[in-house]
């Protein structure tokens, strides 16, 4: 069996969805209950129902967005581009370079590390400044000055997206006020803290005047009616996120410990997921001989997932090996 520490899932605490199939009309179209969801998300954010919109997880969102803004730029007769950091979520900006978009990177450094200074918006050009926070792959977290910085850069010309997927995991997470500013959005998902990620279900959160601009390029047909009542659901759980943290810690220490054992270096992490350095590119080949998937590697680091227990201890098994084989 192929345990995968791939995809930063949520293995630890999952959500019990099985009382869910007995809510939903299979042979029914669910949009016309999308509003549903948009009310629960209000009164869990308390901001109003017309300041979300659902997407097939956050990845669709994001894209809604880059789509958007692209068509602005032609309608208003500028360029476009994205400004990102390097490395981020990959996925996204493929679909951005599949749409002739142009972006603008801006480096973590080798220890990941960002100069958050070196964001800057081009004049005479639309900008959207696209931030994973915390980061993707190497779980750096924003500060409140960093955070406050992006904001500052926001005006006719340059837009803010946040792309927080993990901000459930940060305890102490700082964002912006929701909802205040026609320039910032933010987008967060299901898939994550929520353990829902086989069911694609995320949302956009932004001011009214933004929601309904971008709502010209909406499909509202796209959420299934699983993934509705799921999602809302898990909304329901008051103590669900606190516990789910507490688990993904427990197991996060359990791993970091080892590391530190085996004198492994390591990036640190508030999320499910770390980078731990590599000395050879067969690591990946040789866990995935040991039936574990891994993350992608970045500079000399591999990204891992915090799985449940059982397979955090089958992964550190797999690593003392590495280690004698000197991979890591």
């Amino acid at each position: 069996m192929m345990i995968d520490l791939s995809k930063n899932e949520n293995t630890s605490y999952k959500l019990d969805i099985s009382g869910i199939f007995k809510q939903i009309d299979s042979n029914r179209y669910s949009f016309l209950k999308n509003y549903l969801l948009n009310e629960k998300l209000a009164q869990f954010y308390n901001l109003s129902e017309d300041n979300f919109l659902l997407g097939v997880g956050s990845g669709e969102c994001i894209c809604l967005c880059f789509l958007y803004f692209k068509t602005l730029a032609q309608e208003l007769n500028k360029e476009f581009q994205i400004i990102s950091t390097s490395p981020t979520f990959e996925v996204v900006l493929d679909y951005a370079k599949a749409m002739n978009i142009d972006i603008k990177r801006i480096n973590f450094d080798e220890n990941f590390s960002l100069d958050i200074k070196k964001i800057r918006a081009d004049k005479n050009k639309l900008n959207l400044i696209y931030i994973t926070n915390p980061n993707n792959p190497s779980a750096y977290v924003l500060s409140k000055d960093e955070v406050d910085y992006l904001a500052s850069l926001v005006n006719d010309e340059c837009y803010l997206l946040l792309d927080e997927a993990y901000a459930e995991f940060v305890e102490d997470f700082y964002t912006l006020d929701f909802a205040k500013s026609d320039y910032i959005i933010h987008t967060r998902t299901f898939s994550k803290i929520f353990s829902l990620a086989a069911l694609r279900i995320g949302y956009i959160i932004a001011s009214k005047n933004f929601i309904k601009n971008i709502s010209k390029f909406y499909n509202p047909d796209k959420i299934n009616s699983l993934a509705l009542f799921s999602a809302i659901y898990a909304l329901e759980q008051k103590d669900f996120i606190k516990e789910a943290r507490k688990q993904i810690s427990k197991n996060r220490d359990i791993l970091i410990s080892e590391l530190k054992r085996l004198q492994i270096p390591y990036i640190d992490s508030k999320t499910n997921f770390l980078l731990h350095k590599i000395k050879s590119l067969k690591y990946n080949e040789f866990m995935l001989s040991k039936g574990i998937l891994t993350g992608n590697n970045f500079f000399n680091y591999n990204r891992v997932s915090i799985g449940n227990e059982e397979e955090i201890k089958i992964f550190i098994k797999a690593l003392n090996e590495a280690k004698k084989l000197d991979l890591v």
